[in-house]
């Protein structure tokens, strides 16, 4: 299976980082990811404790979280990184169904049938794709 992954672009990231930076004003926070020679897929938003009141709050919806991870697991040559997505991508789906936030087929389009097929017979949890509401027979939302 292959997988094709667009990196956001220097000025993307430089705007994410603007964006975030007004949208947090005057509190502390840190930036934090990567820390070597590869290229970071993701990076965290720490703030102090109780120093912001809406920490914790989804930024991302998590259709689209979900739609980014069946991505980039494919890309990992690291069998723990690909662990990691694994349990990641299995706990969205979990949240999702819990939630009733039922994600759409356009929302999460790197999750078509192959994608399915791959993944349980990898990492098992069917049940977490009918919970979310995936047609295993059809491989769509």
């Amino acid at each position: 299976m292959s997988s094709s992954t667009t990196k956001p672009s220097r000025e993307q990231i430089k705007e994410a980082c603007i964006a975030l930076s007004r949208a947090i004003a005057d509190k502390k926070y840190a930036v934090v990811g990567g820390g070597s020679p590869r290229t970071t897929e993701d990076v965290d938003f720490v703030v102090p404790k109780n120093a912001v009141a809406a920490a914790r709050t989804l930024i991302l919806k998590p259709a689209l979280i979900l739609n980014a991870k069946c991505r980039s697991i494919l890309g990992r040559s690291n069998g723990e990184k690909k662990k990691t997505d694994a349990a990641d991508i299995t706990f969205l789906l979990w949240w999702l169904a819990t939630n009733n936030a039922f994600p759409s087929a356009q929302e999460v389009p790197n999750a078509n049938k192959e994608f399915v097929t791959w993944f349980v017979e990898t990492y098992r949890g069917a049940e977490y794709w009918t919970g979310a509401r995936l047609n295993l027979e059809r491989g769509s939302f």
